[in-house]
């Protein structure tokens, strides 16, 4: 009888991931300075304001998780191509674990912040940070990608937000 039930408790046990990160974790940590936009890391940064919100994102086509995200935005000045560039953009950005669902979250990054498209000779009305932080488990790679525009907000539009607040 002890036999079936250490067997059966081991196969319970093993299923969930030991190196799962826990709730509060935080898992990515962005600021101006770690921009890969060369012109933006002399930006100077004006009307900065700052919203927490917790944000949910579908990894592996199957599994919900839920960050909560800290989003510093402003005005940035800054000169690039010859031209000065006054654009409403992402100054900081860190994201911890509220539900990792038993995911393991590692290497995390931002690029950008790149800018809209527009129409040649025409400036772009927003700017936009590519994020994606790497979540993993037992038998499963995949990662949370995100989108952020200057402003604060999730791309695209139908991500669910779950509470906003600022701050």
């Amino acid at each position: 009888m002890r036999a079936i039930l250490l067997t059966i408790c081991l196969a319970a046990c093993s299923r969930g991931n030991k190196d799962a990160t826990p709730a509060g974790m935080k898992v990515l940590d962005w600021d101006a300075s770690k921009s890969d936009r060369a012109a933006f890391k002399t930006a100077t940064f004006d009307g900065k304001q700052a919203k927490d919100q917790s944000a949910t994102f579908t990894v592996s086509d199957k599994d919900n998780v839920k960050l909560k995200l800290h989003v510093e935005t402003a005005t940035a000045t800054y000169q690039e191509g010859g031209a000065a560039m006054q654009i409403a953009s992402v100054t900081a950005l860190t994201a911890t674990v509220e539900d990792g669902k038993d995911y393991t979250f590692g290497a995390a990054k931002c690029d950008g912040p790149n800018y809209e498209l527009t129409a040649p000779d025409q400036p772009p009305g927003y700017t936009l940070l590519d994020c994606h932080i790497a979540a993993t488990k037992p038998n499963t790679q995949s990662s949370v990608f995100f989108q952020m525009k200057g402003d604060g907000t999730i791309l695209p539009s139908g991500q669910k937000i779950d509470a906003l607040k600022t701050k």
